[in-house]
């Protein structure tokens, strides 16, 4: 390769020089791993010392599944801004890179977008599933659950979502958290009440039945503390309905498809369209396999967090 494409190979691998993964515990009944991806000092930095206040980043949850992220825009963008500029400097020359050159003039732009609210004030998003049912004959499977979105200026999102929903016009919510319940012209397409909660940093939306004392309760908990970026909780019983719901639609999509095929009595059958009776005992046998791995899990919990050196990303497996 030429000079300089050695070079400008180097600047980049300089961004992440490494990444180690490796177990920390492995016994009858727990599999817990670790990963660090180093990261060049500006990188680390730019985001180690950030504190995010999205309720439930810096605690657990008892629901089944409880993702939350972090996604704090102003110093995202203040970071990309950076290496923009970077480029925009010190463009590369490689024939081979020469796309990036491009594709970081394109950010600049989209960045600018980005701070326009309510996108530039998002702080991150939180969900906790409590049930997740499938229906029979519907795309959609029943669910109850939290939703929140943390934003330096909530009451300003619940103002703009008001200004797209007039019916919210009704609703008056403090920004104590106090849930209030959303109308039946709102709630009608879930068939369940809904709530609504607010507070001067997040906006939460409950679904289901007894979810408004878990969603006065979720927007209490604690956000994340210094660095922290992500967090899950899954449990092994809501593993499984998540692989049954994804076996249940491939089985529809190899049914829809195959009565299709049948239906053009004119047309030579689509070899392609339809799927030979070996891949579909092998989808059914590759569920299977995973069903029952997913059976022996207890839970499963992640944790994301950046420090000075690089991210940190960290998961405990527990079994039955």
């Amino acid at each position: 390769t030429s000079a300089s494409c050695t070079a400008e190979a180097a600047r980049i691998a300089a961004r992440v020089p490494s990444i180690a993964f490796g177990y920390t515990r492995v016994d009858a009944k727990h599999q817990d791993a670790r990963m660090d991806i180093a990261l060049a000092a500006d990188i680390g930095k730019a985001f180690s010392g950030v504190k995010v206040a999205l309720p439930g980043l810096g605690g657990s949850d008892s629901a089944p599944f409880d993702f939350a992220l972090a996604l704090p825009m102003a110093t995202l963008r203040s970071f990309w801004a950076a290496q923009v500029e970077a480029v925009q400097a010190k463009p590369f020359t490689c024939p081979a890179l020469l796309d990036l050159n491009d594709s970081f003039a394109k950010l600049g732009p989209a960045l600018q977008k980005a701070a326009i609210p309510p996108f530039g004030d998002l702080q991150g998003v939180r969900l906790a599933l409590d049930t997740l049912t499938p229906v029979k004959d519907k795309a959609i499977p029943t669910f109850s659950g939290r939703l929140l979105t943390a934003s330096t200026n909530a009451p300003g999102l619940f103002a703009l979502g008001q200004a797209t929903v007039p019916s919210l016009t009704q609703l008056k919510p403090t920004t104590n958290g106090t849930p209030v319940a959303l109308s039946r012209d709102l709630t009608g397409m879930l068939g369940q009440p809904a709530w609504i909660a607010l507070t001067d940093k997040a906006l939460g939306v409950g679904v289901g039945a007894g979810e408004d004392a878990k969603l006065a309760q979720t927007m209490k908990a604690p956000g994340g503390d210094a660095g922290r970026m992500a967090r899950m909780h899954l449990t092994g019983a809501m593993y499984v309905q998540w692989l049954q719901l994804m076996e249940d639609k491939v089985d529809s999509l190899a049914a829809a498809t195959a009565a299709m095929t049948r239906s053009d009595d004119a047309a030579e059958p689509d070899a392609e369209a339809t799927p030979p009776m070996e891949d579909v005992a092998r989808s059914k046998a590759q569920f299977a396999a995973m069903k029952a791995q997913a059976e022996r899990i207890a839970s499963i919990d992640v944790e994301m967090h950046v420090q000075d050196k690089g991210i940190v990303i960290t998961t405990q497996t527990t079994l039955k």
